[in-house]
């Protein structure tokens, strides 16, 4: 989901990974069968939440940390009759789109239109026959983690990453590709290599192939992975701890002077809250001195002079308002502080090949 491309993109490629992993003999967990009715114009079509096992292997499809929290070892149902629906779902898909081309804009006579709506009526009403039929059978999805950062698919196995990439997205081009169909408009084309047919078709088998590439990489992973010298190797996620340099407002001992900064330790009216930091400035207008203080951004670099918001100056600070601010300081609402470099620690999870 999913740029991360859209989100209908790795819908349609979604579906089209659980059709071949279910061929495949993979189970399949959260997919729901196509319910488009175009006799009605009623849109429902088929989705999969981008979980399947086999051999104790769990192959996960663009999965984020939701999904985790919602799915993972979680309770699901079943059709008993789940895999036939699903094939039957993609295949009542792809005629059904050939049968709506039989228009008389498009070349067919009245006869031809009438006899083709009869047919996707029929074949619609198989699917909901298909669909009523069967009992729902409860299961419960295998427990998983999401997909590693910038990956969008992953292979596991008790909880080891053996297997990741990306590029699922693409394959979405091929939801309603036939490859009989294509190899025929190969041939059909030979002649006229430059025409949009030609160079559609072929550019449709490359990327079948490839996707069929990718089905053998993750039906492959369900058993031993190795590298290309013979060694076996898994992959597993690593927590490392780095270090940002940030500034950090460090409380200390000051006065009420020019460049002092101070800390608010108890919100205040006019938008003044706990934790904002303020830099003081000492003013001469006509003779007088007076005080001014800046609220500092949350990088402690750049002071907010702006007026849309109350909270970022004290305003003008002089006779009884300055004693007043001053008392802040005797009570602990107020406290002077320092602008300090430091290091903050932060993790970072990395998945890394490793060797068995």
């Amino acid at each position: 989901m999913s740029s991360r491309t859209n989100y209908y993109d790795f819908r349609e490629a979604k579906v089209l990974i659980a059709m071949e992993l279910s061929k495949r003999g993979w189970e399949i967990f959260g997919f729901k069968p196509d319910e488009s009715d175009g006799m009605t114009d009623y849109w429902s079509p088929a989705d999969w939440d981008g979980i399947a096992t086999k051999n104790g292997y769990v192959v996960v499809v663009d999965c984020s940390d939701y999904m985790v929290k919602w799915r993972s070892g979680k309770k699901d149902y079943h059709r008993s009759n789940s895999k036939e629906n699903m094939e039957l779902s993609f295949e009542v898909q792809s005629k059904i789109k050939k049968l709506e081309e039989i228009r008389q804009d498009r070349g067919a006579s009245p006869a031809e239109e009438e006899t083709a709506k009869k047919k996707i009526a029929m074949l619609l009403a198989k699917v909901k026959e298909n669909n009523n039929t069967g009992v729902n059978i409860e299961v419960f999805f295998p427990t998983f983690q999401a997909n590693p950062p910038r990956m969008s698919w992953h292979v596991e196995k008790d909880g080891v990453i053996i297997a990741k990439g990306n590029g699922v997205a693409k394959f979405s081009d091929l939801y309603y590709f036939n490859e009989k169909d294509a190899k025929e408009e190969l041939k059909q084309y030979a002649d006229d290599k430059e025409s949009y047919r030609y160079k559609q078709a072929e550019s449709r088998l490359k990327l079948h192939k490839q996707f069929m590439t990718f089905i053998n990489k993750i039906d492959t992973a369900a058993g031993s992975m190795l590298a290309k010298d013979g060694k076996g190797f898994v992959y597993e996620n690593v927590v490392e701890t780095k270090y940002k340099t940030e500034n950090k407002a460090v409380e200390c001992a000051g006065s009420f002077k020019d460049g002092q900064c101070f800390i608010v330790k108890r919100s205040l009216t006019g938008g003044v809250y706990s934790g904002y930091v303020y830099r003081i400035h000492e003013e001469n207008l006509n003779g007088k001195i007076y005080f001014t203080a800046y609220r500092l951004d949350k990088k402690l670099k750049k002071e907010l002079t702006g007026r849309a918001n109350p909270g970022n100056n004290f305003g003008y600070m002089s006779g009884t308002y300055l004693d007043r601010i001053k008392g802040f300081f005797e009570k602990g609402i107020l406290a002077y502080c320092e602008i300090q470099e430091v290091k903050t620690p932060y993790e970072v999870t990395k998945c890394v090949k490793k060797a068995i």
